[in-house]
């Protein structure tokens, strides 16, 4: 993509929504700025689709996104990270604890600035905390206006699923843009199991990136498994409402 006001045209034929084009504009922009920082996040987006009603309609209710996030070398880094998150959960209620009790309020930027030499001394890394603590929220350690306690072996609730959504969303302002995340080890073995339907319309391969215009018989293919996929959802709910099993019904 040589400008960035190239690809409502591209893919104007392929995606009847304005919003939903601008939406794919915005999430591409921010995925080649994910890949470009350095090899300072844990994985490398390498193709992003589209699917559900930002195809079938001019006015979606939501933009469904679909990419591929294949790890990279900084996944060993990235995990330290989490390991070190993941066993200070504690501490770092404790942090926001008193942040709240000086200042009434508490944010992660804020944390960060007031709090970093403590940070620092839990075992954060200056690279974690300026590449990958700053997209974390306070809801993820468990903290909020009436939780001032969390167990000693809670689990942070941070993965490279919430930084790569979190990392495409901002910015956005718009209808509720979906980030749906496919992962892919070291090896390019698929760590995740999904059934989504969707059309790939960016794609990158090693130092190459380009736009993907999909063309009818990528539409049409699309939209019948998508058809085929709600059918079989639909038969299953019937089955289940039918067996009075209604609070059991399926979604995929």
């Amino acid at each position: 993509m040589r400008d960035g006001e190239d690809l409502p045209l591209q893919l104007k034929g392929v995606v009847k929504s304005g919003i939903a084009l601008k939406a794919i504009h915005h999430a591409i922009s921010r995925v080649k700025q994910f890949n470009n920082q350095n090899n300072h996040f844990p994985v490398e987006i390498r193709s992003v689709g589209i699917g559900g009603s930002s195809i079938r309609s001019e006015d979606p209710n939501d933009i469904d996104l679909f990419v591929e996030a294949h790890e990279i070398k900084n996944i060993w880094e990235w995990r330290k990270f989490r390991g070190t998150l993941n066993s200070n959960v504690y501490e770092l209620n404790k942090i926001a604890l008193d942040l709240h009790k000086r200042e009434g309020k508490v944010t992660i930027s804020r944390m960060i600035e007031a709090d970093k030499d403590e940070l620092l001394a839990l075992g954060f890394e200056e690279l974690w905390i300026k590449n990958w603590f700053k997209w974390l929220r306070c809801s993820d350690i468990g903290w909020g206006p009436l939780v001032v306690r969390v167990a000693k072996n809670e689990v942070v609730n941070f993965s490279e699923y919430q930084l790569i959504s979190r990392f495409i969303k901002d910015g956005w302002r718009g209808k509720r843009l979906e980030v749906h995340i496919s992962s892919f080890d070291l090896r390019g073995k698929r760590i995740t199991r999904d059934e989504w339907q969707r059309v790939i319309i960016w794609k990158k391969k090693k130092r190459t990136e380009k736009i993907v215009t999909p063309n009818e018989k990528d539409i049409h293919e699309h939209l019948q498994n998508e058809y085929k996929k709600l059918l079989d959802i639909s038969k299953k709910i019937i089955k289940a409402v039918k067996l009075g099993k209604a609070w059991e019904t399926p979604t995929g």
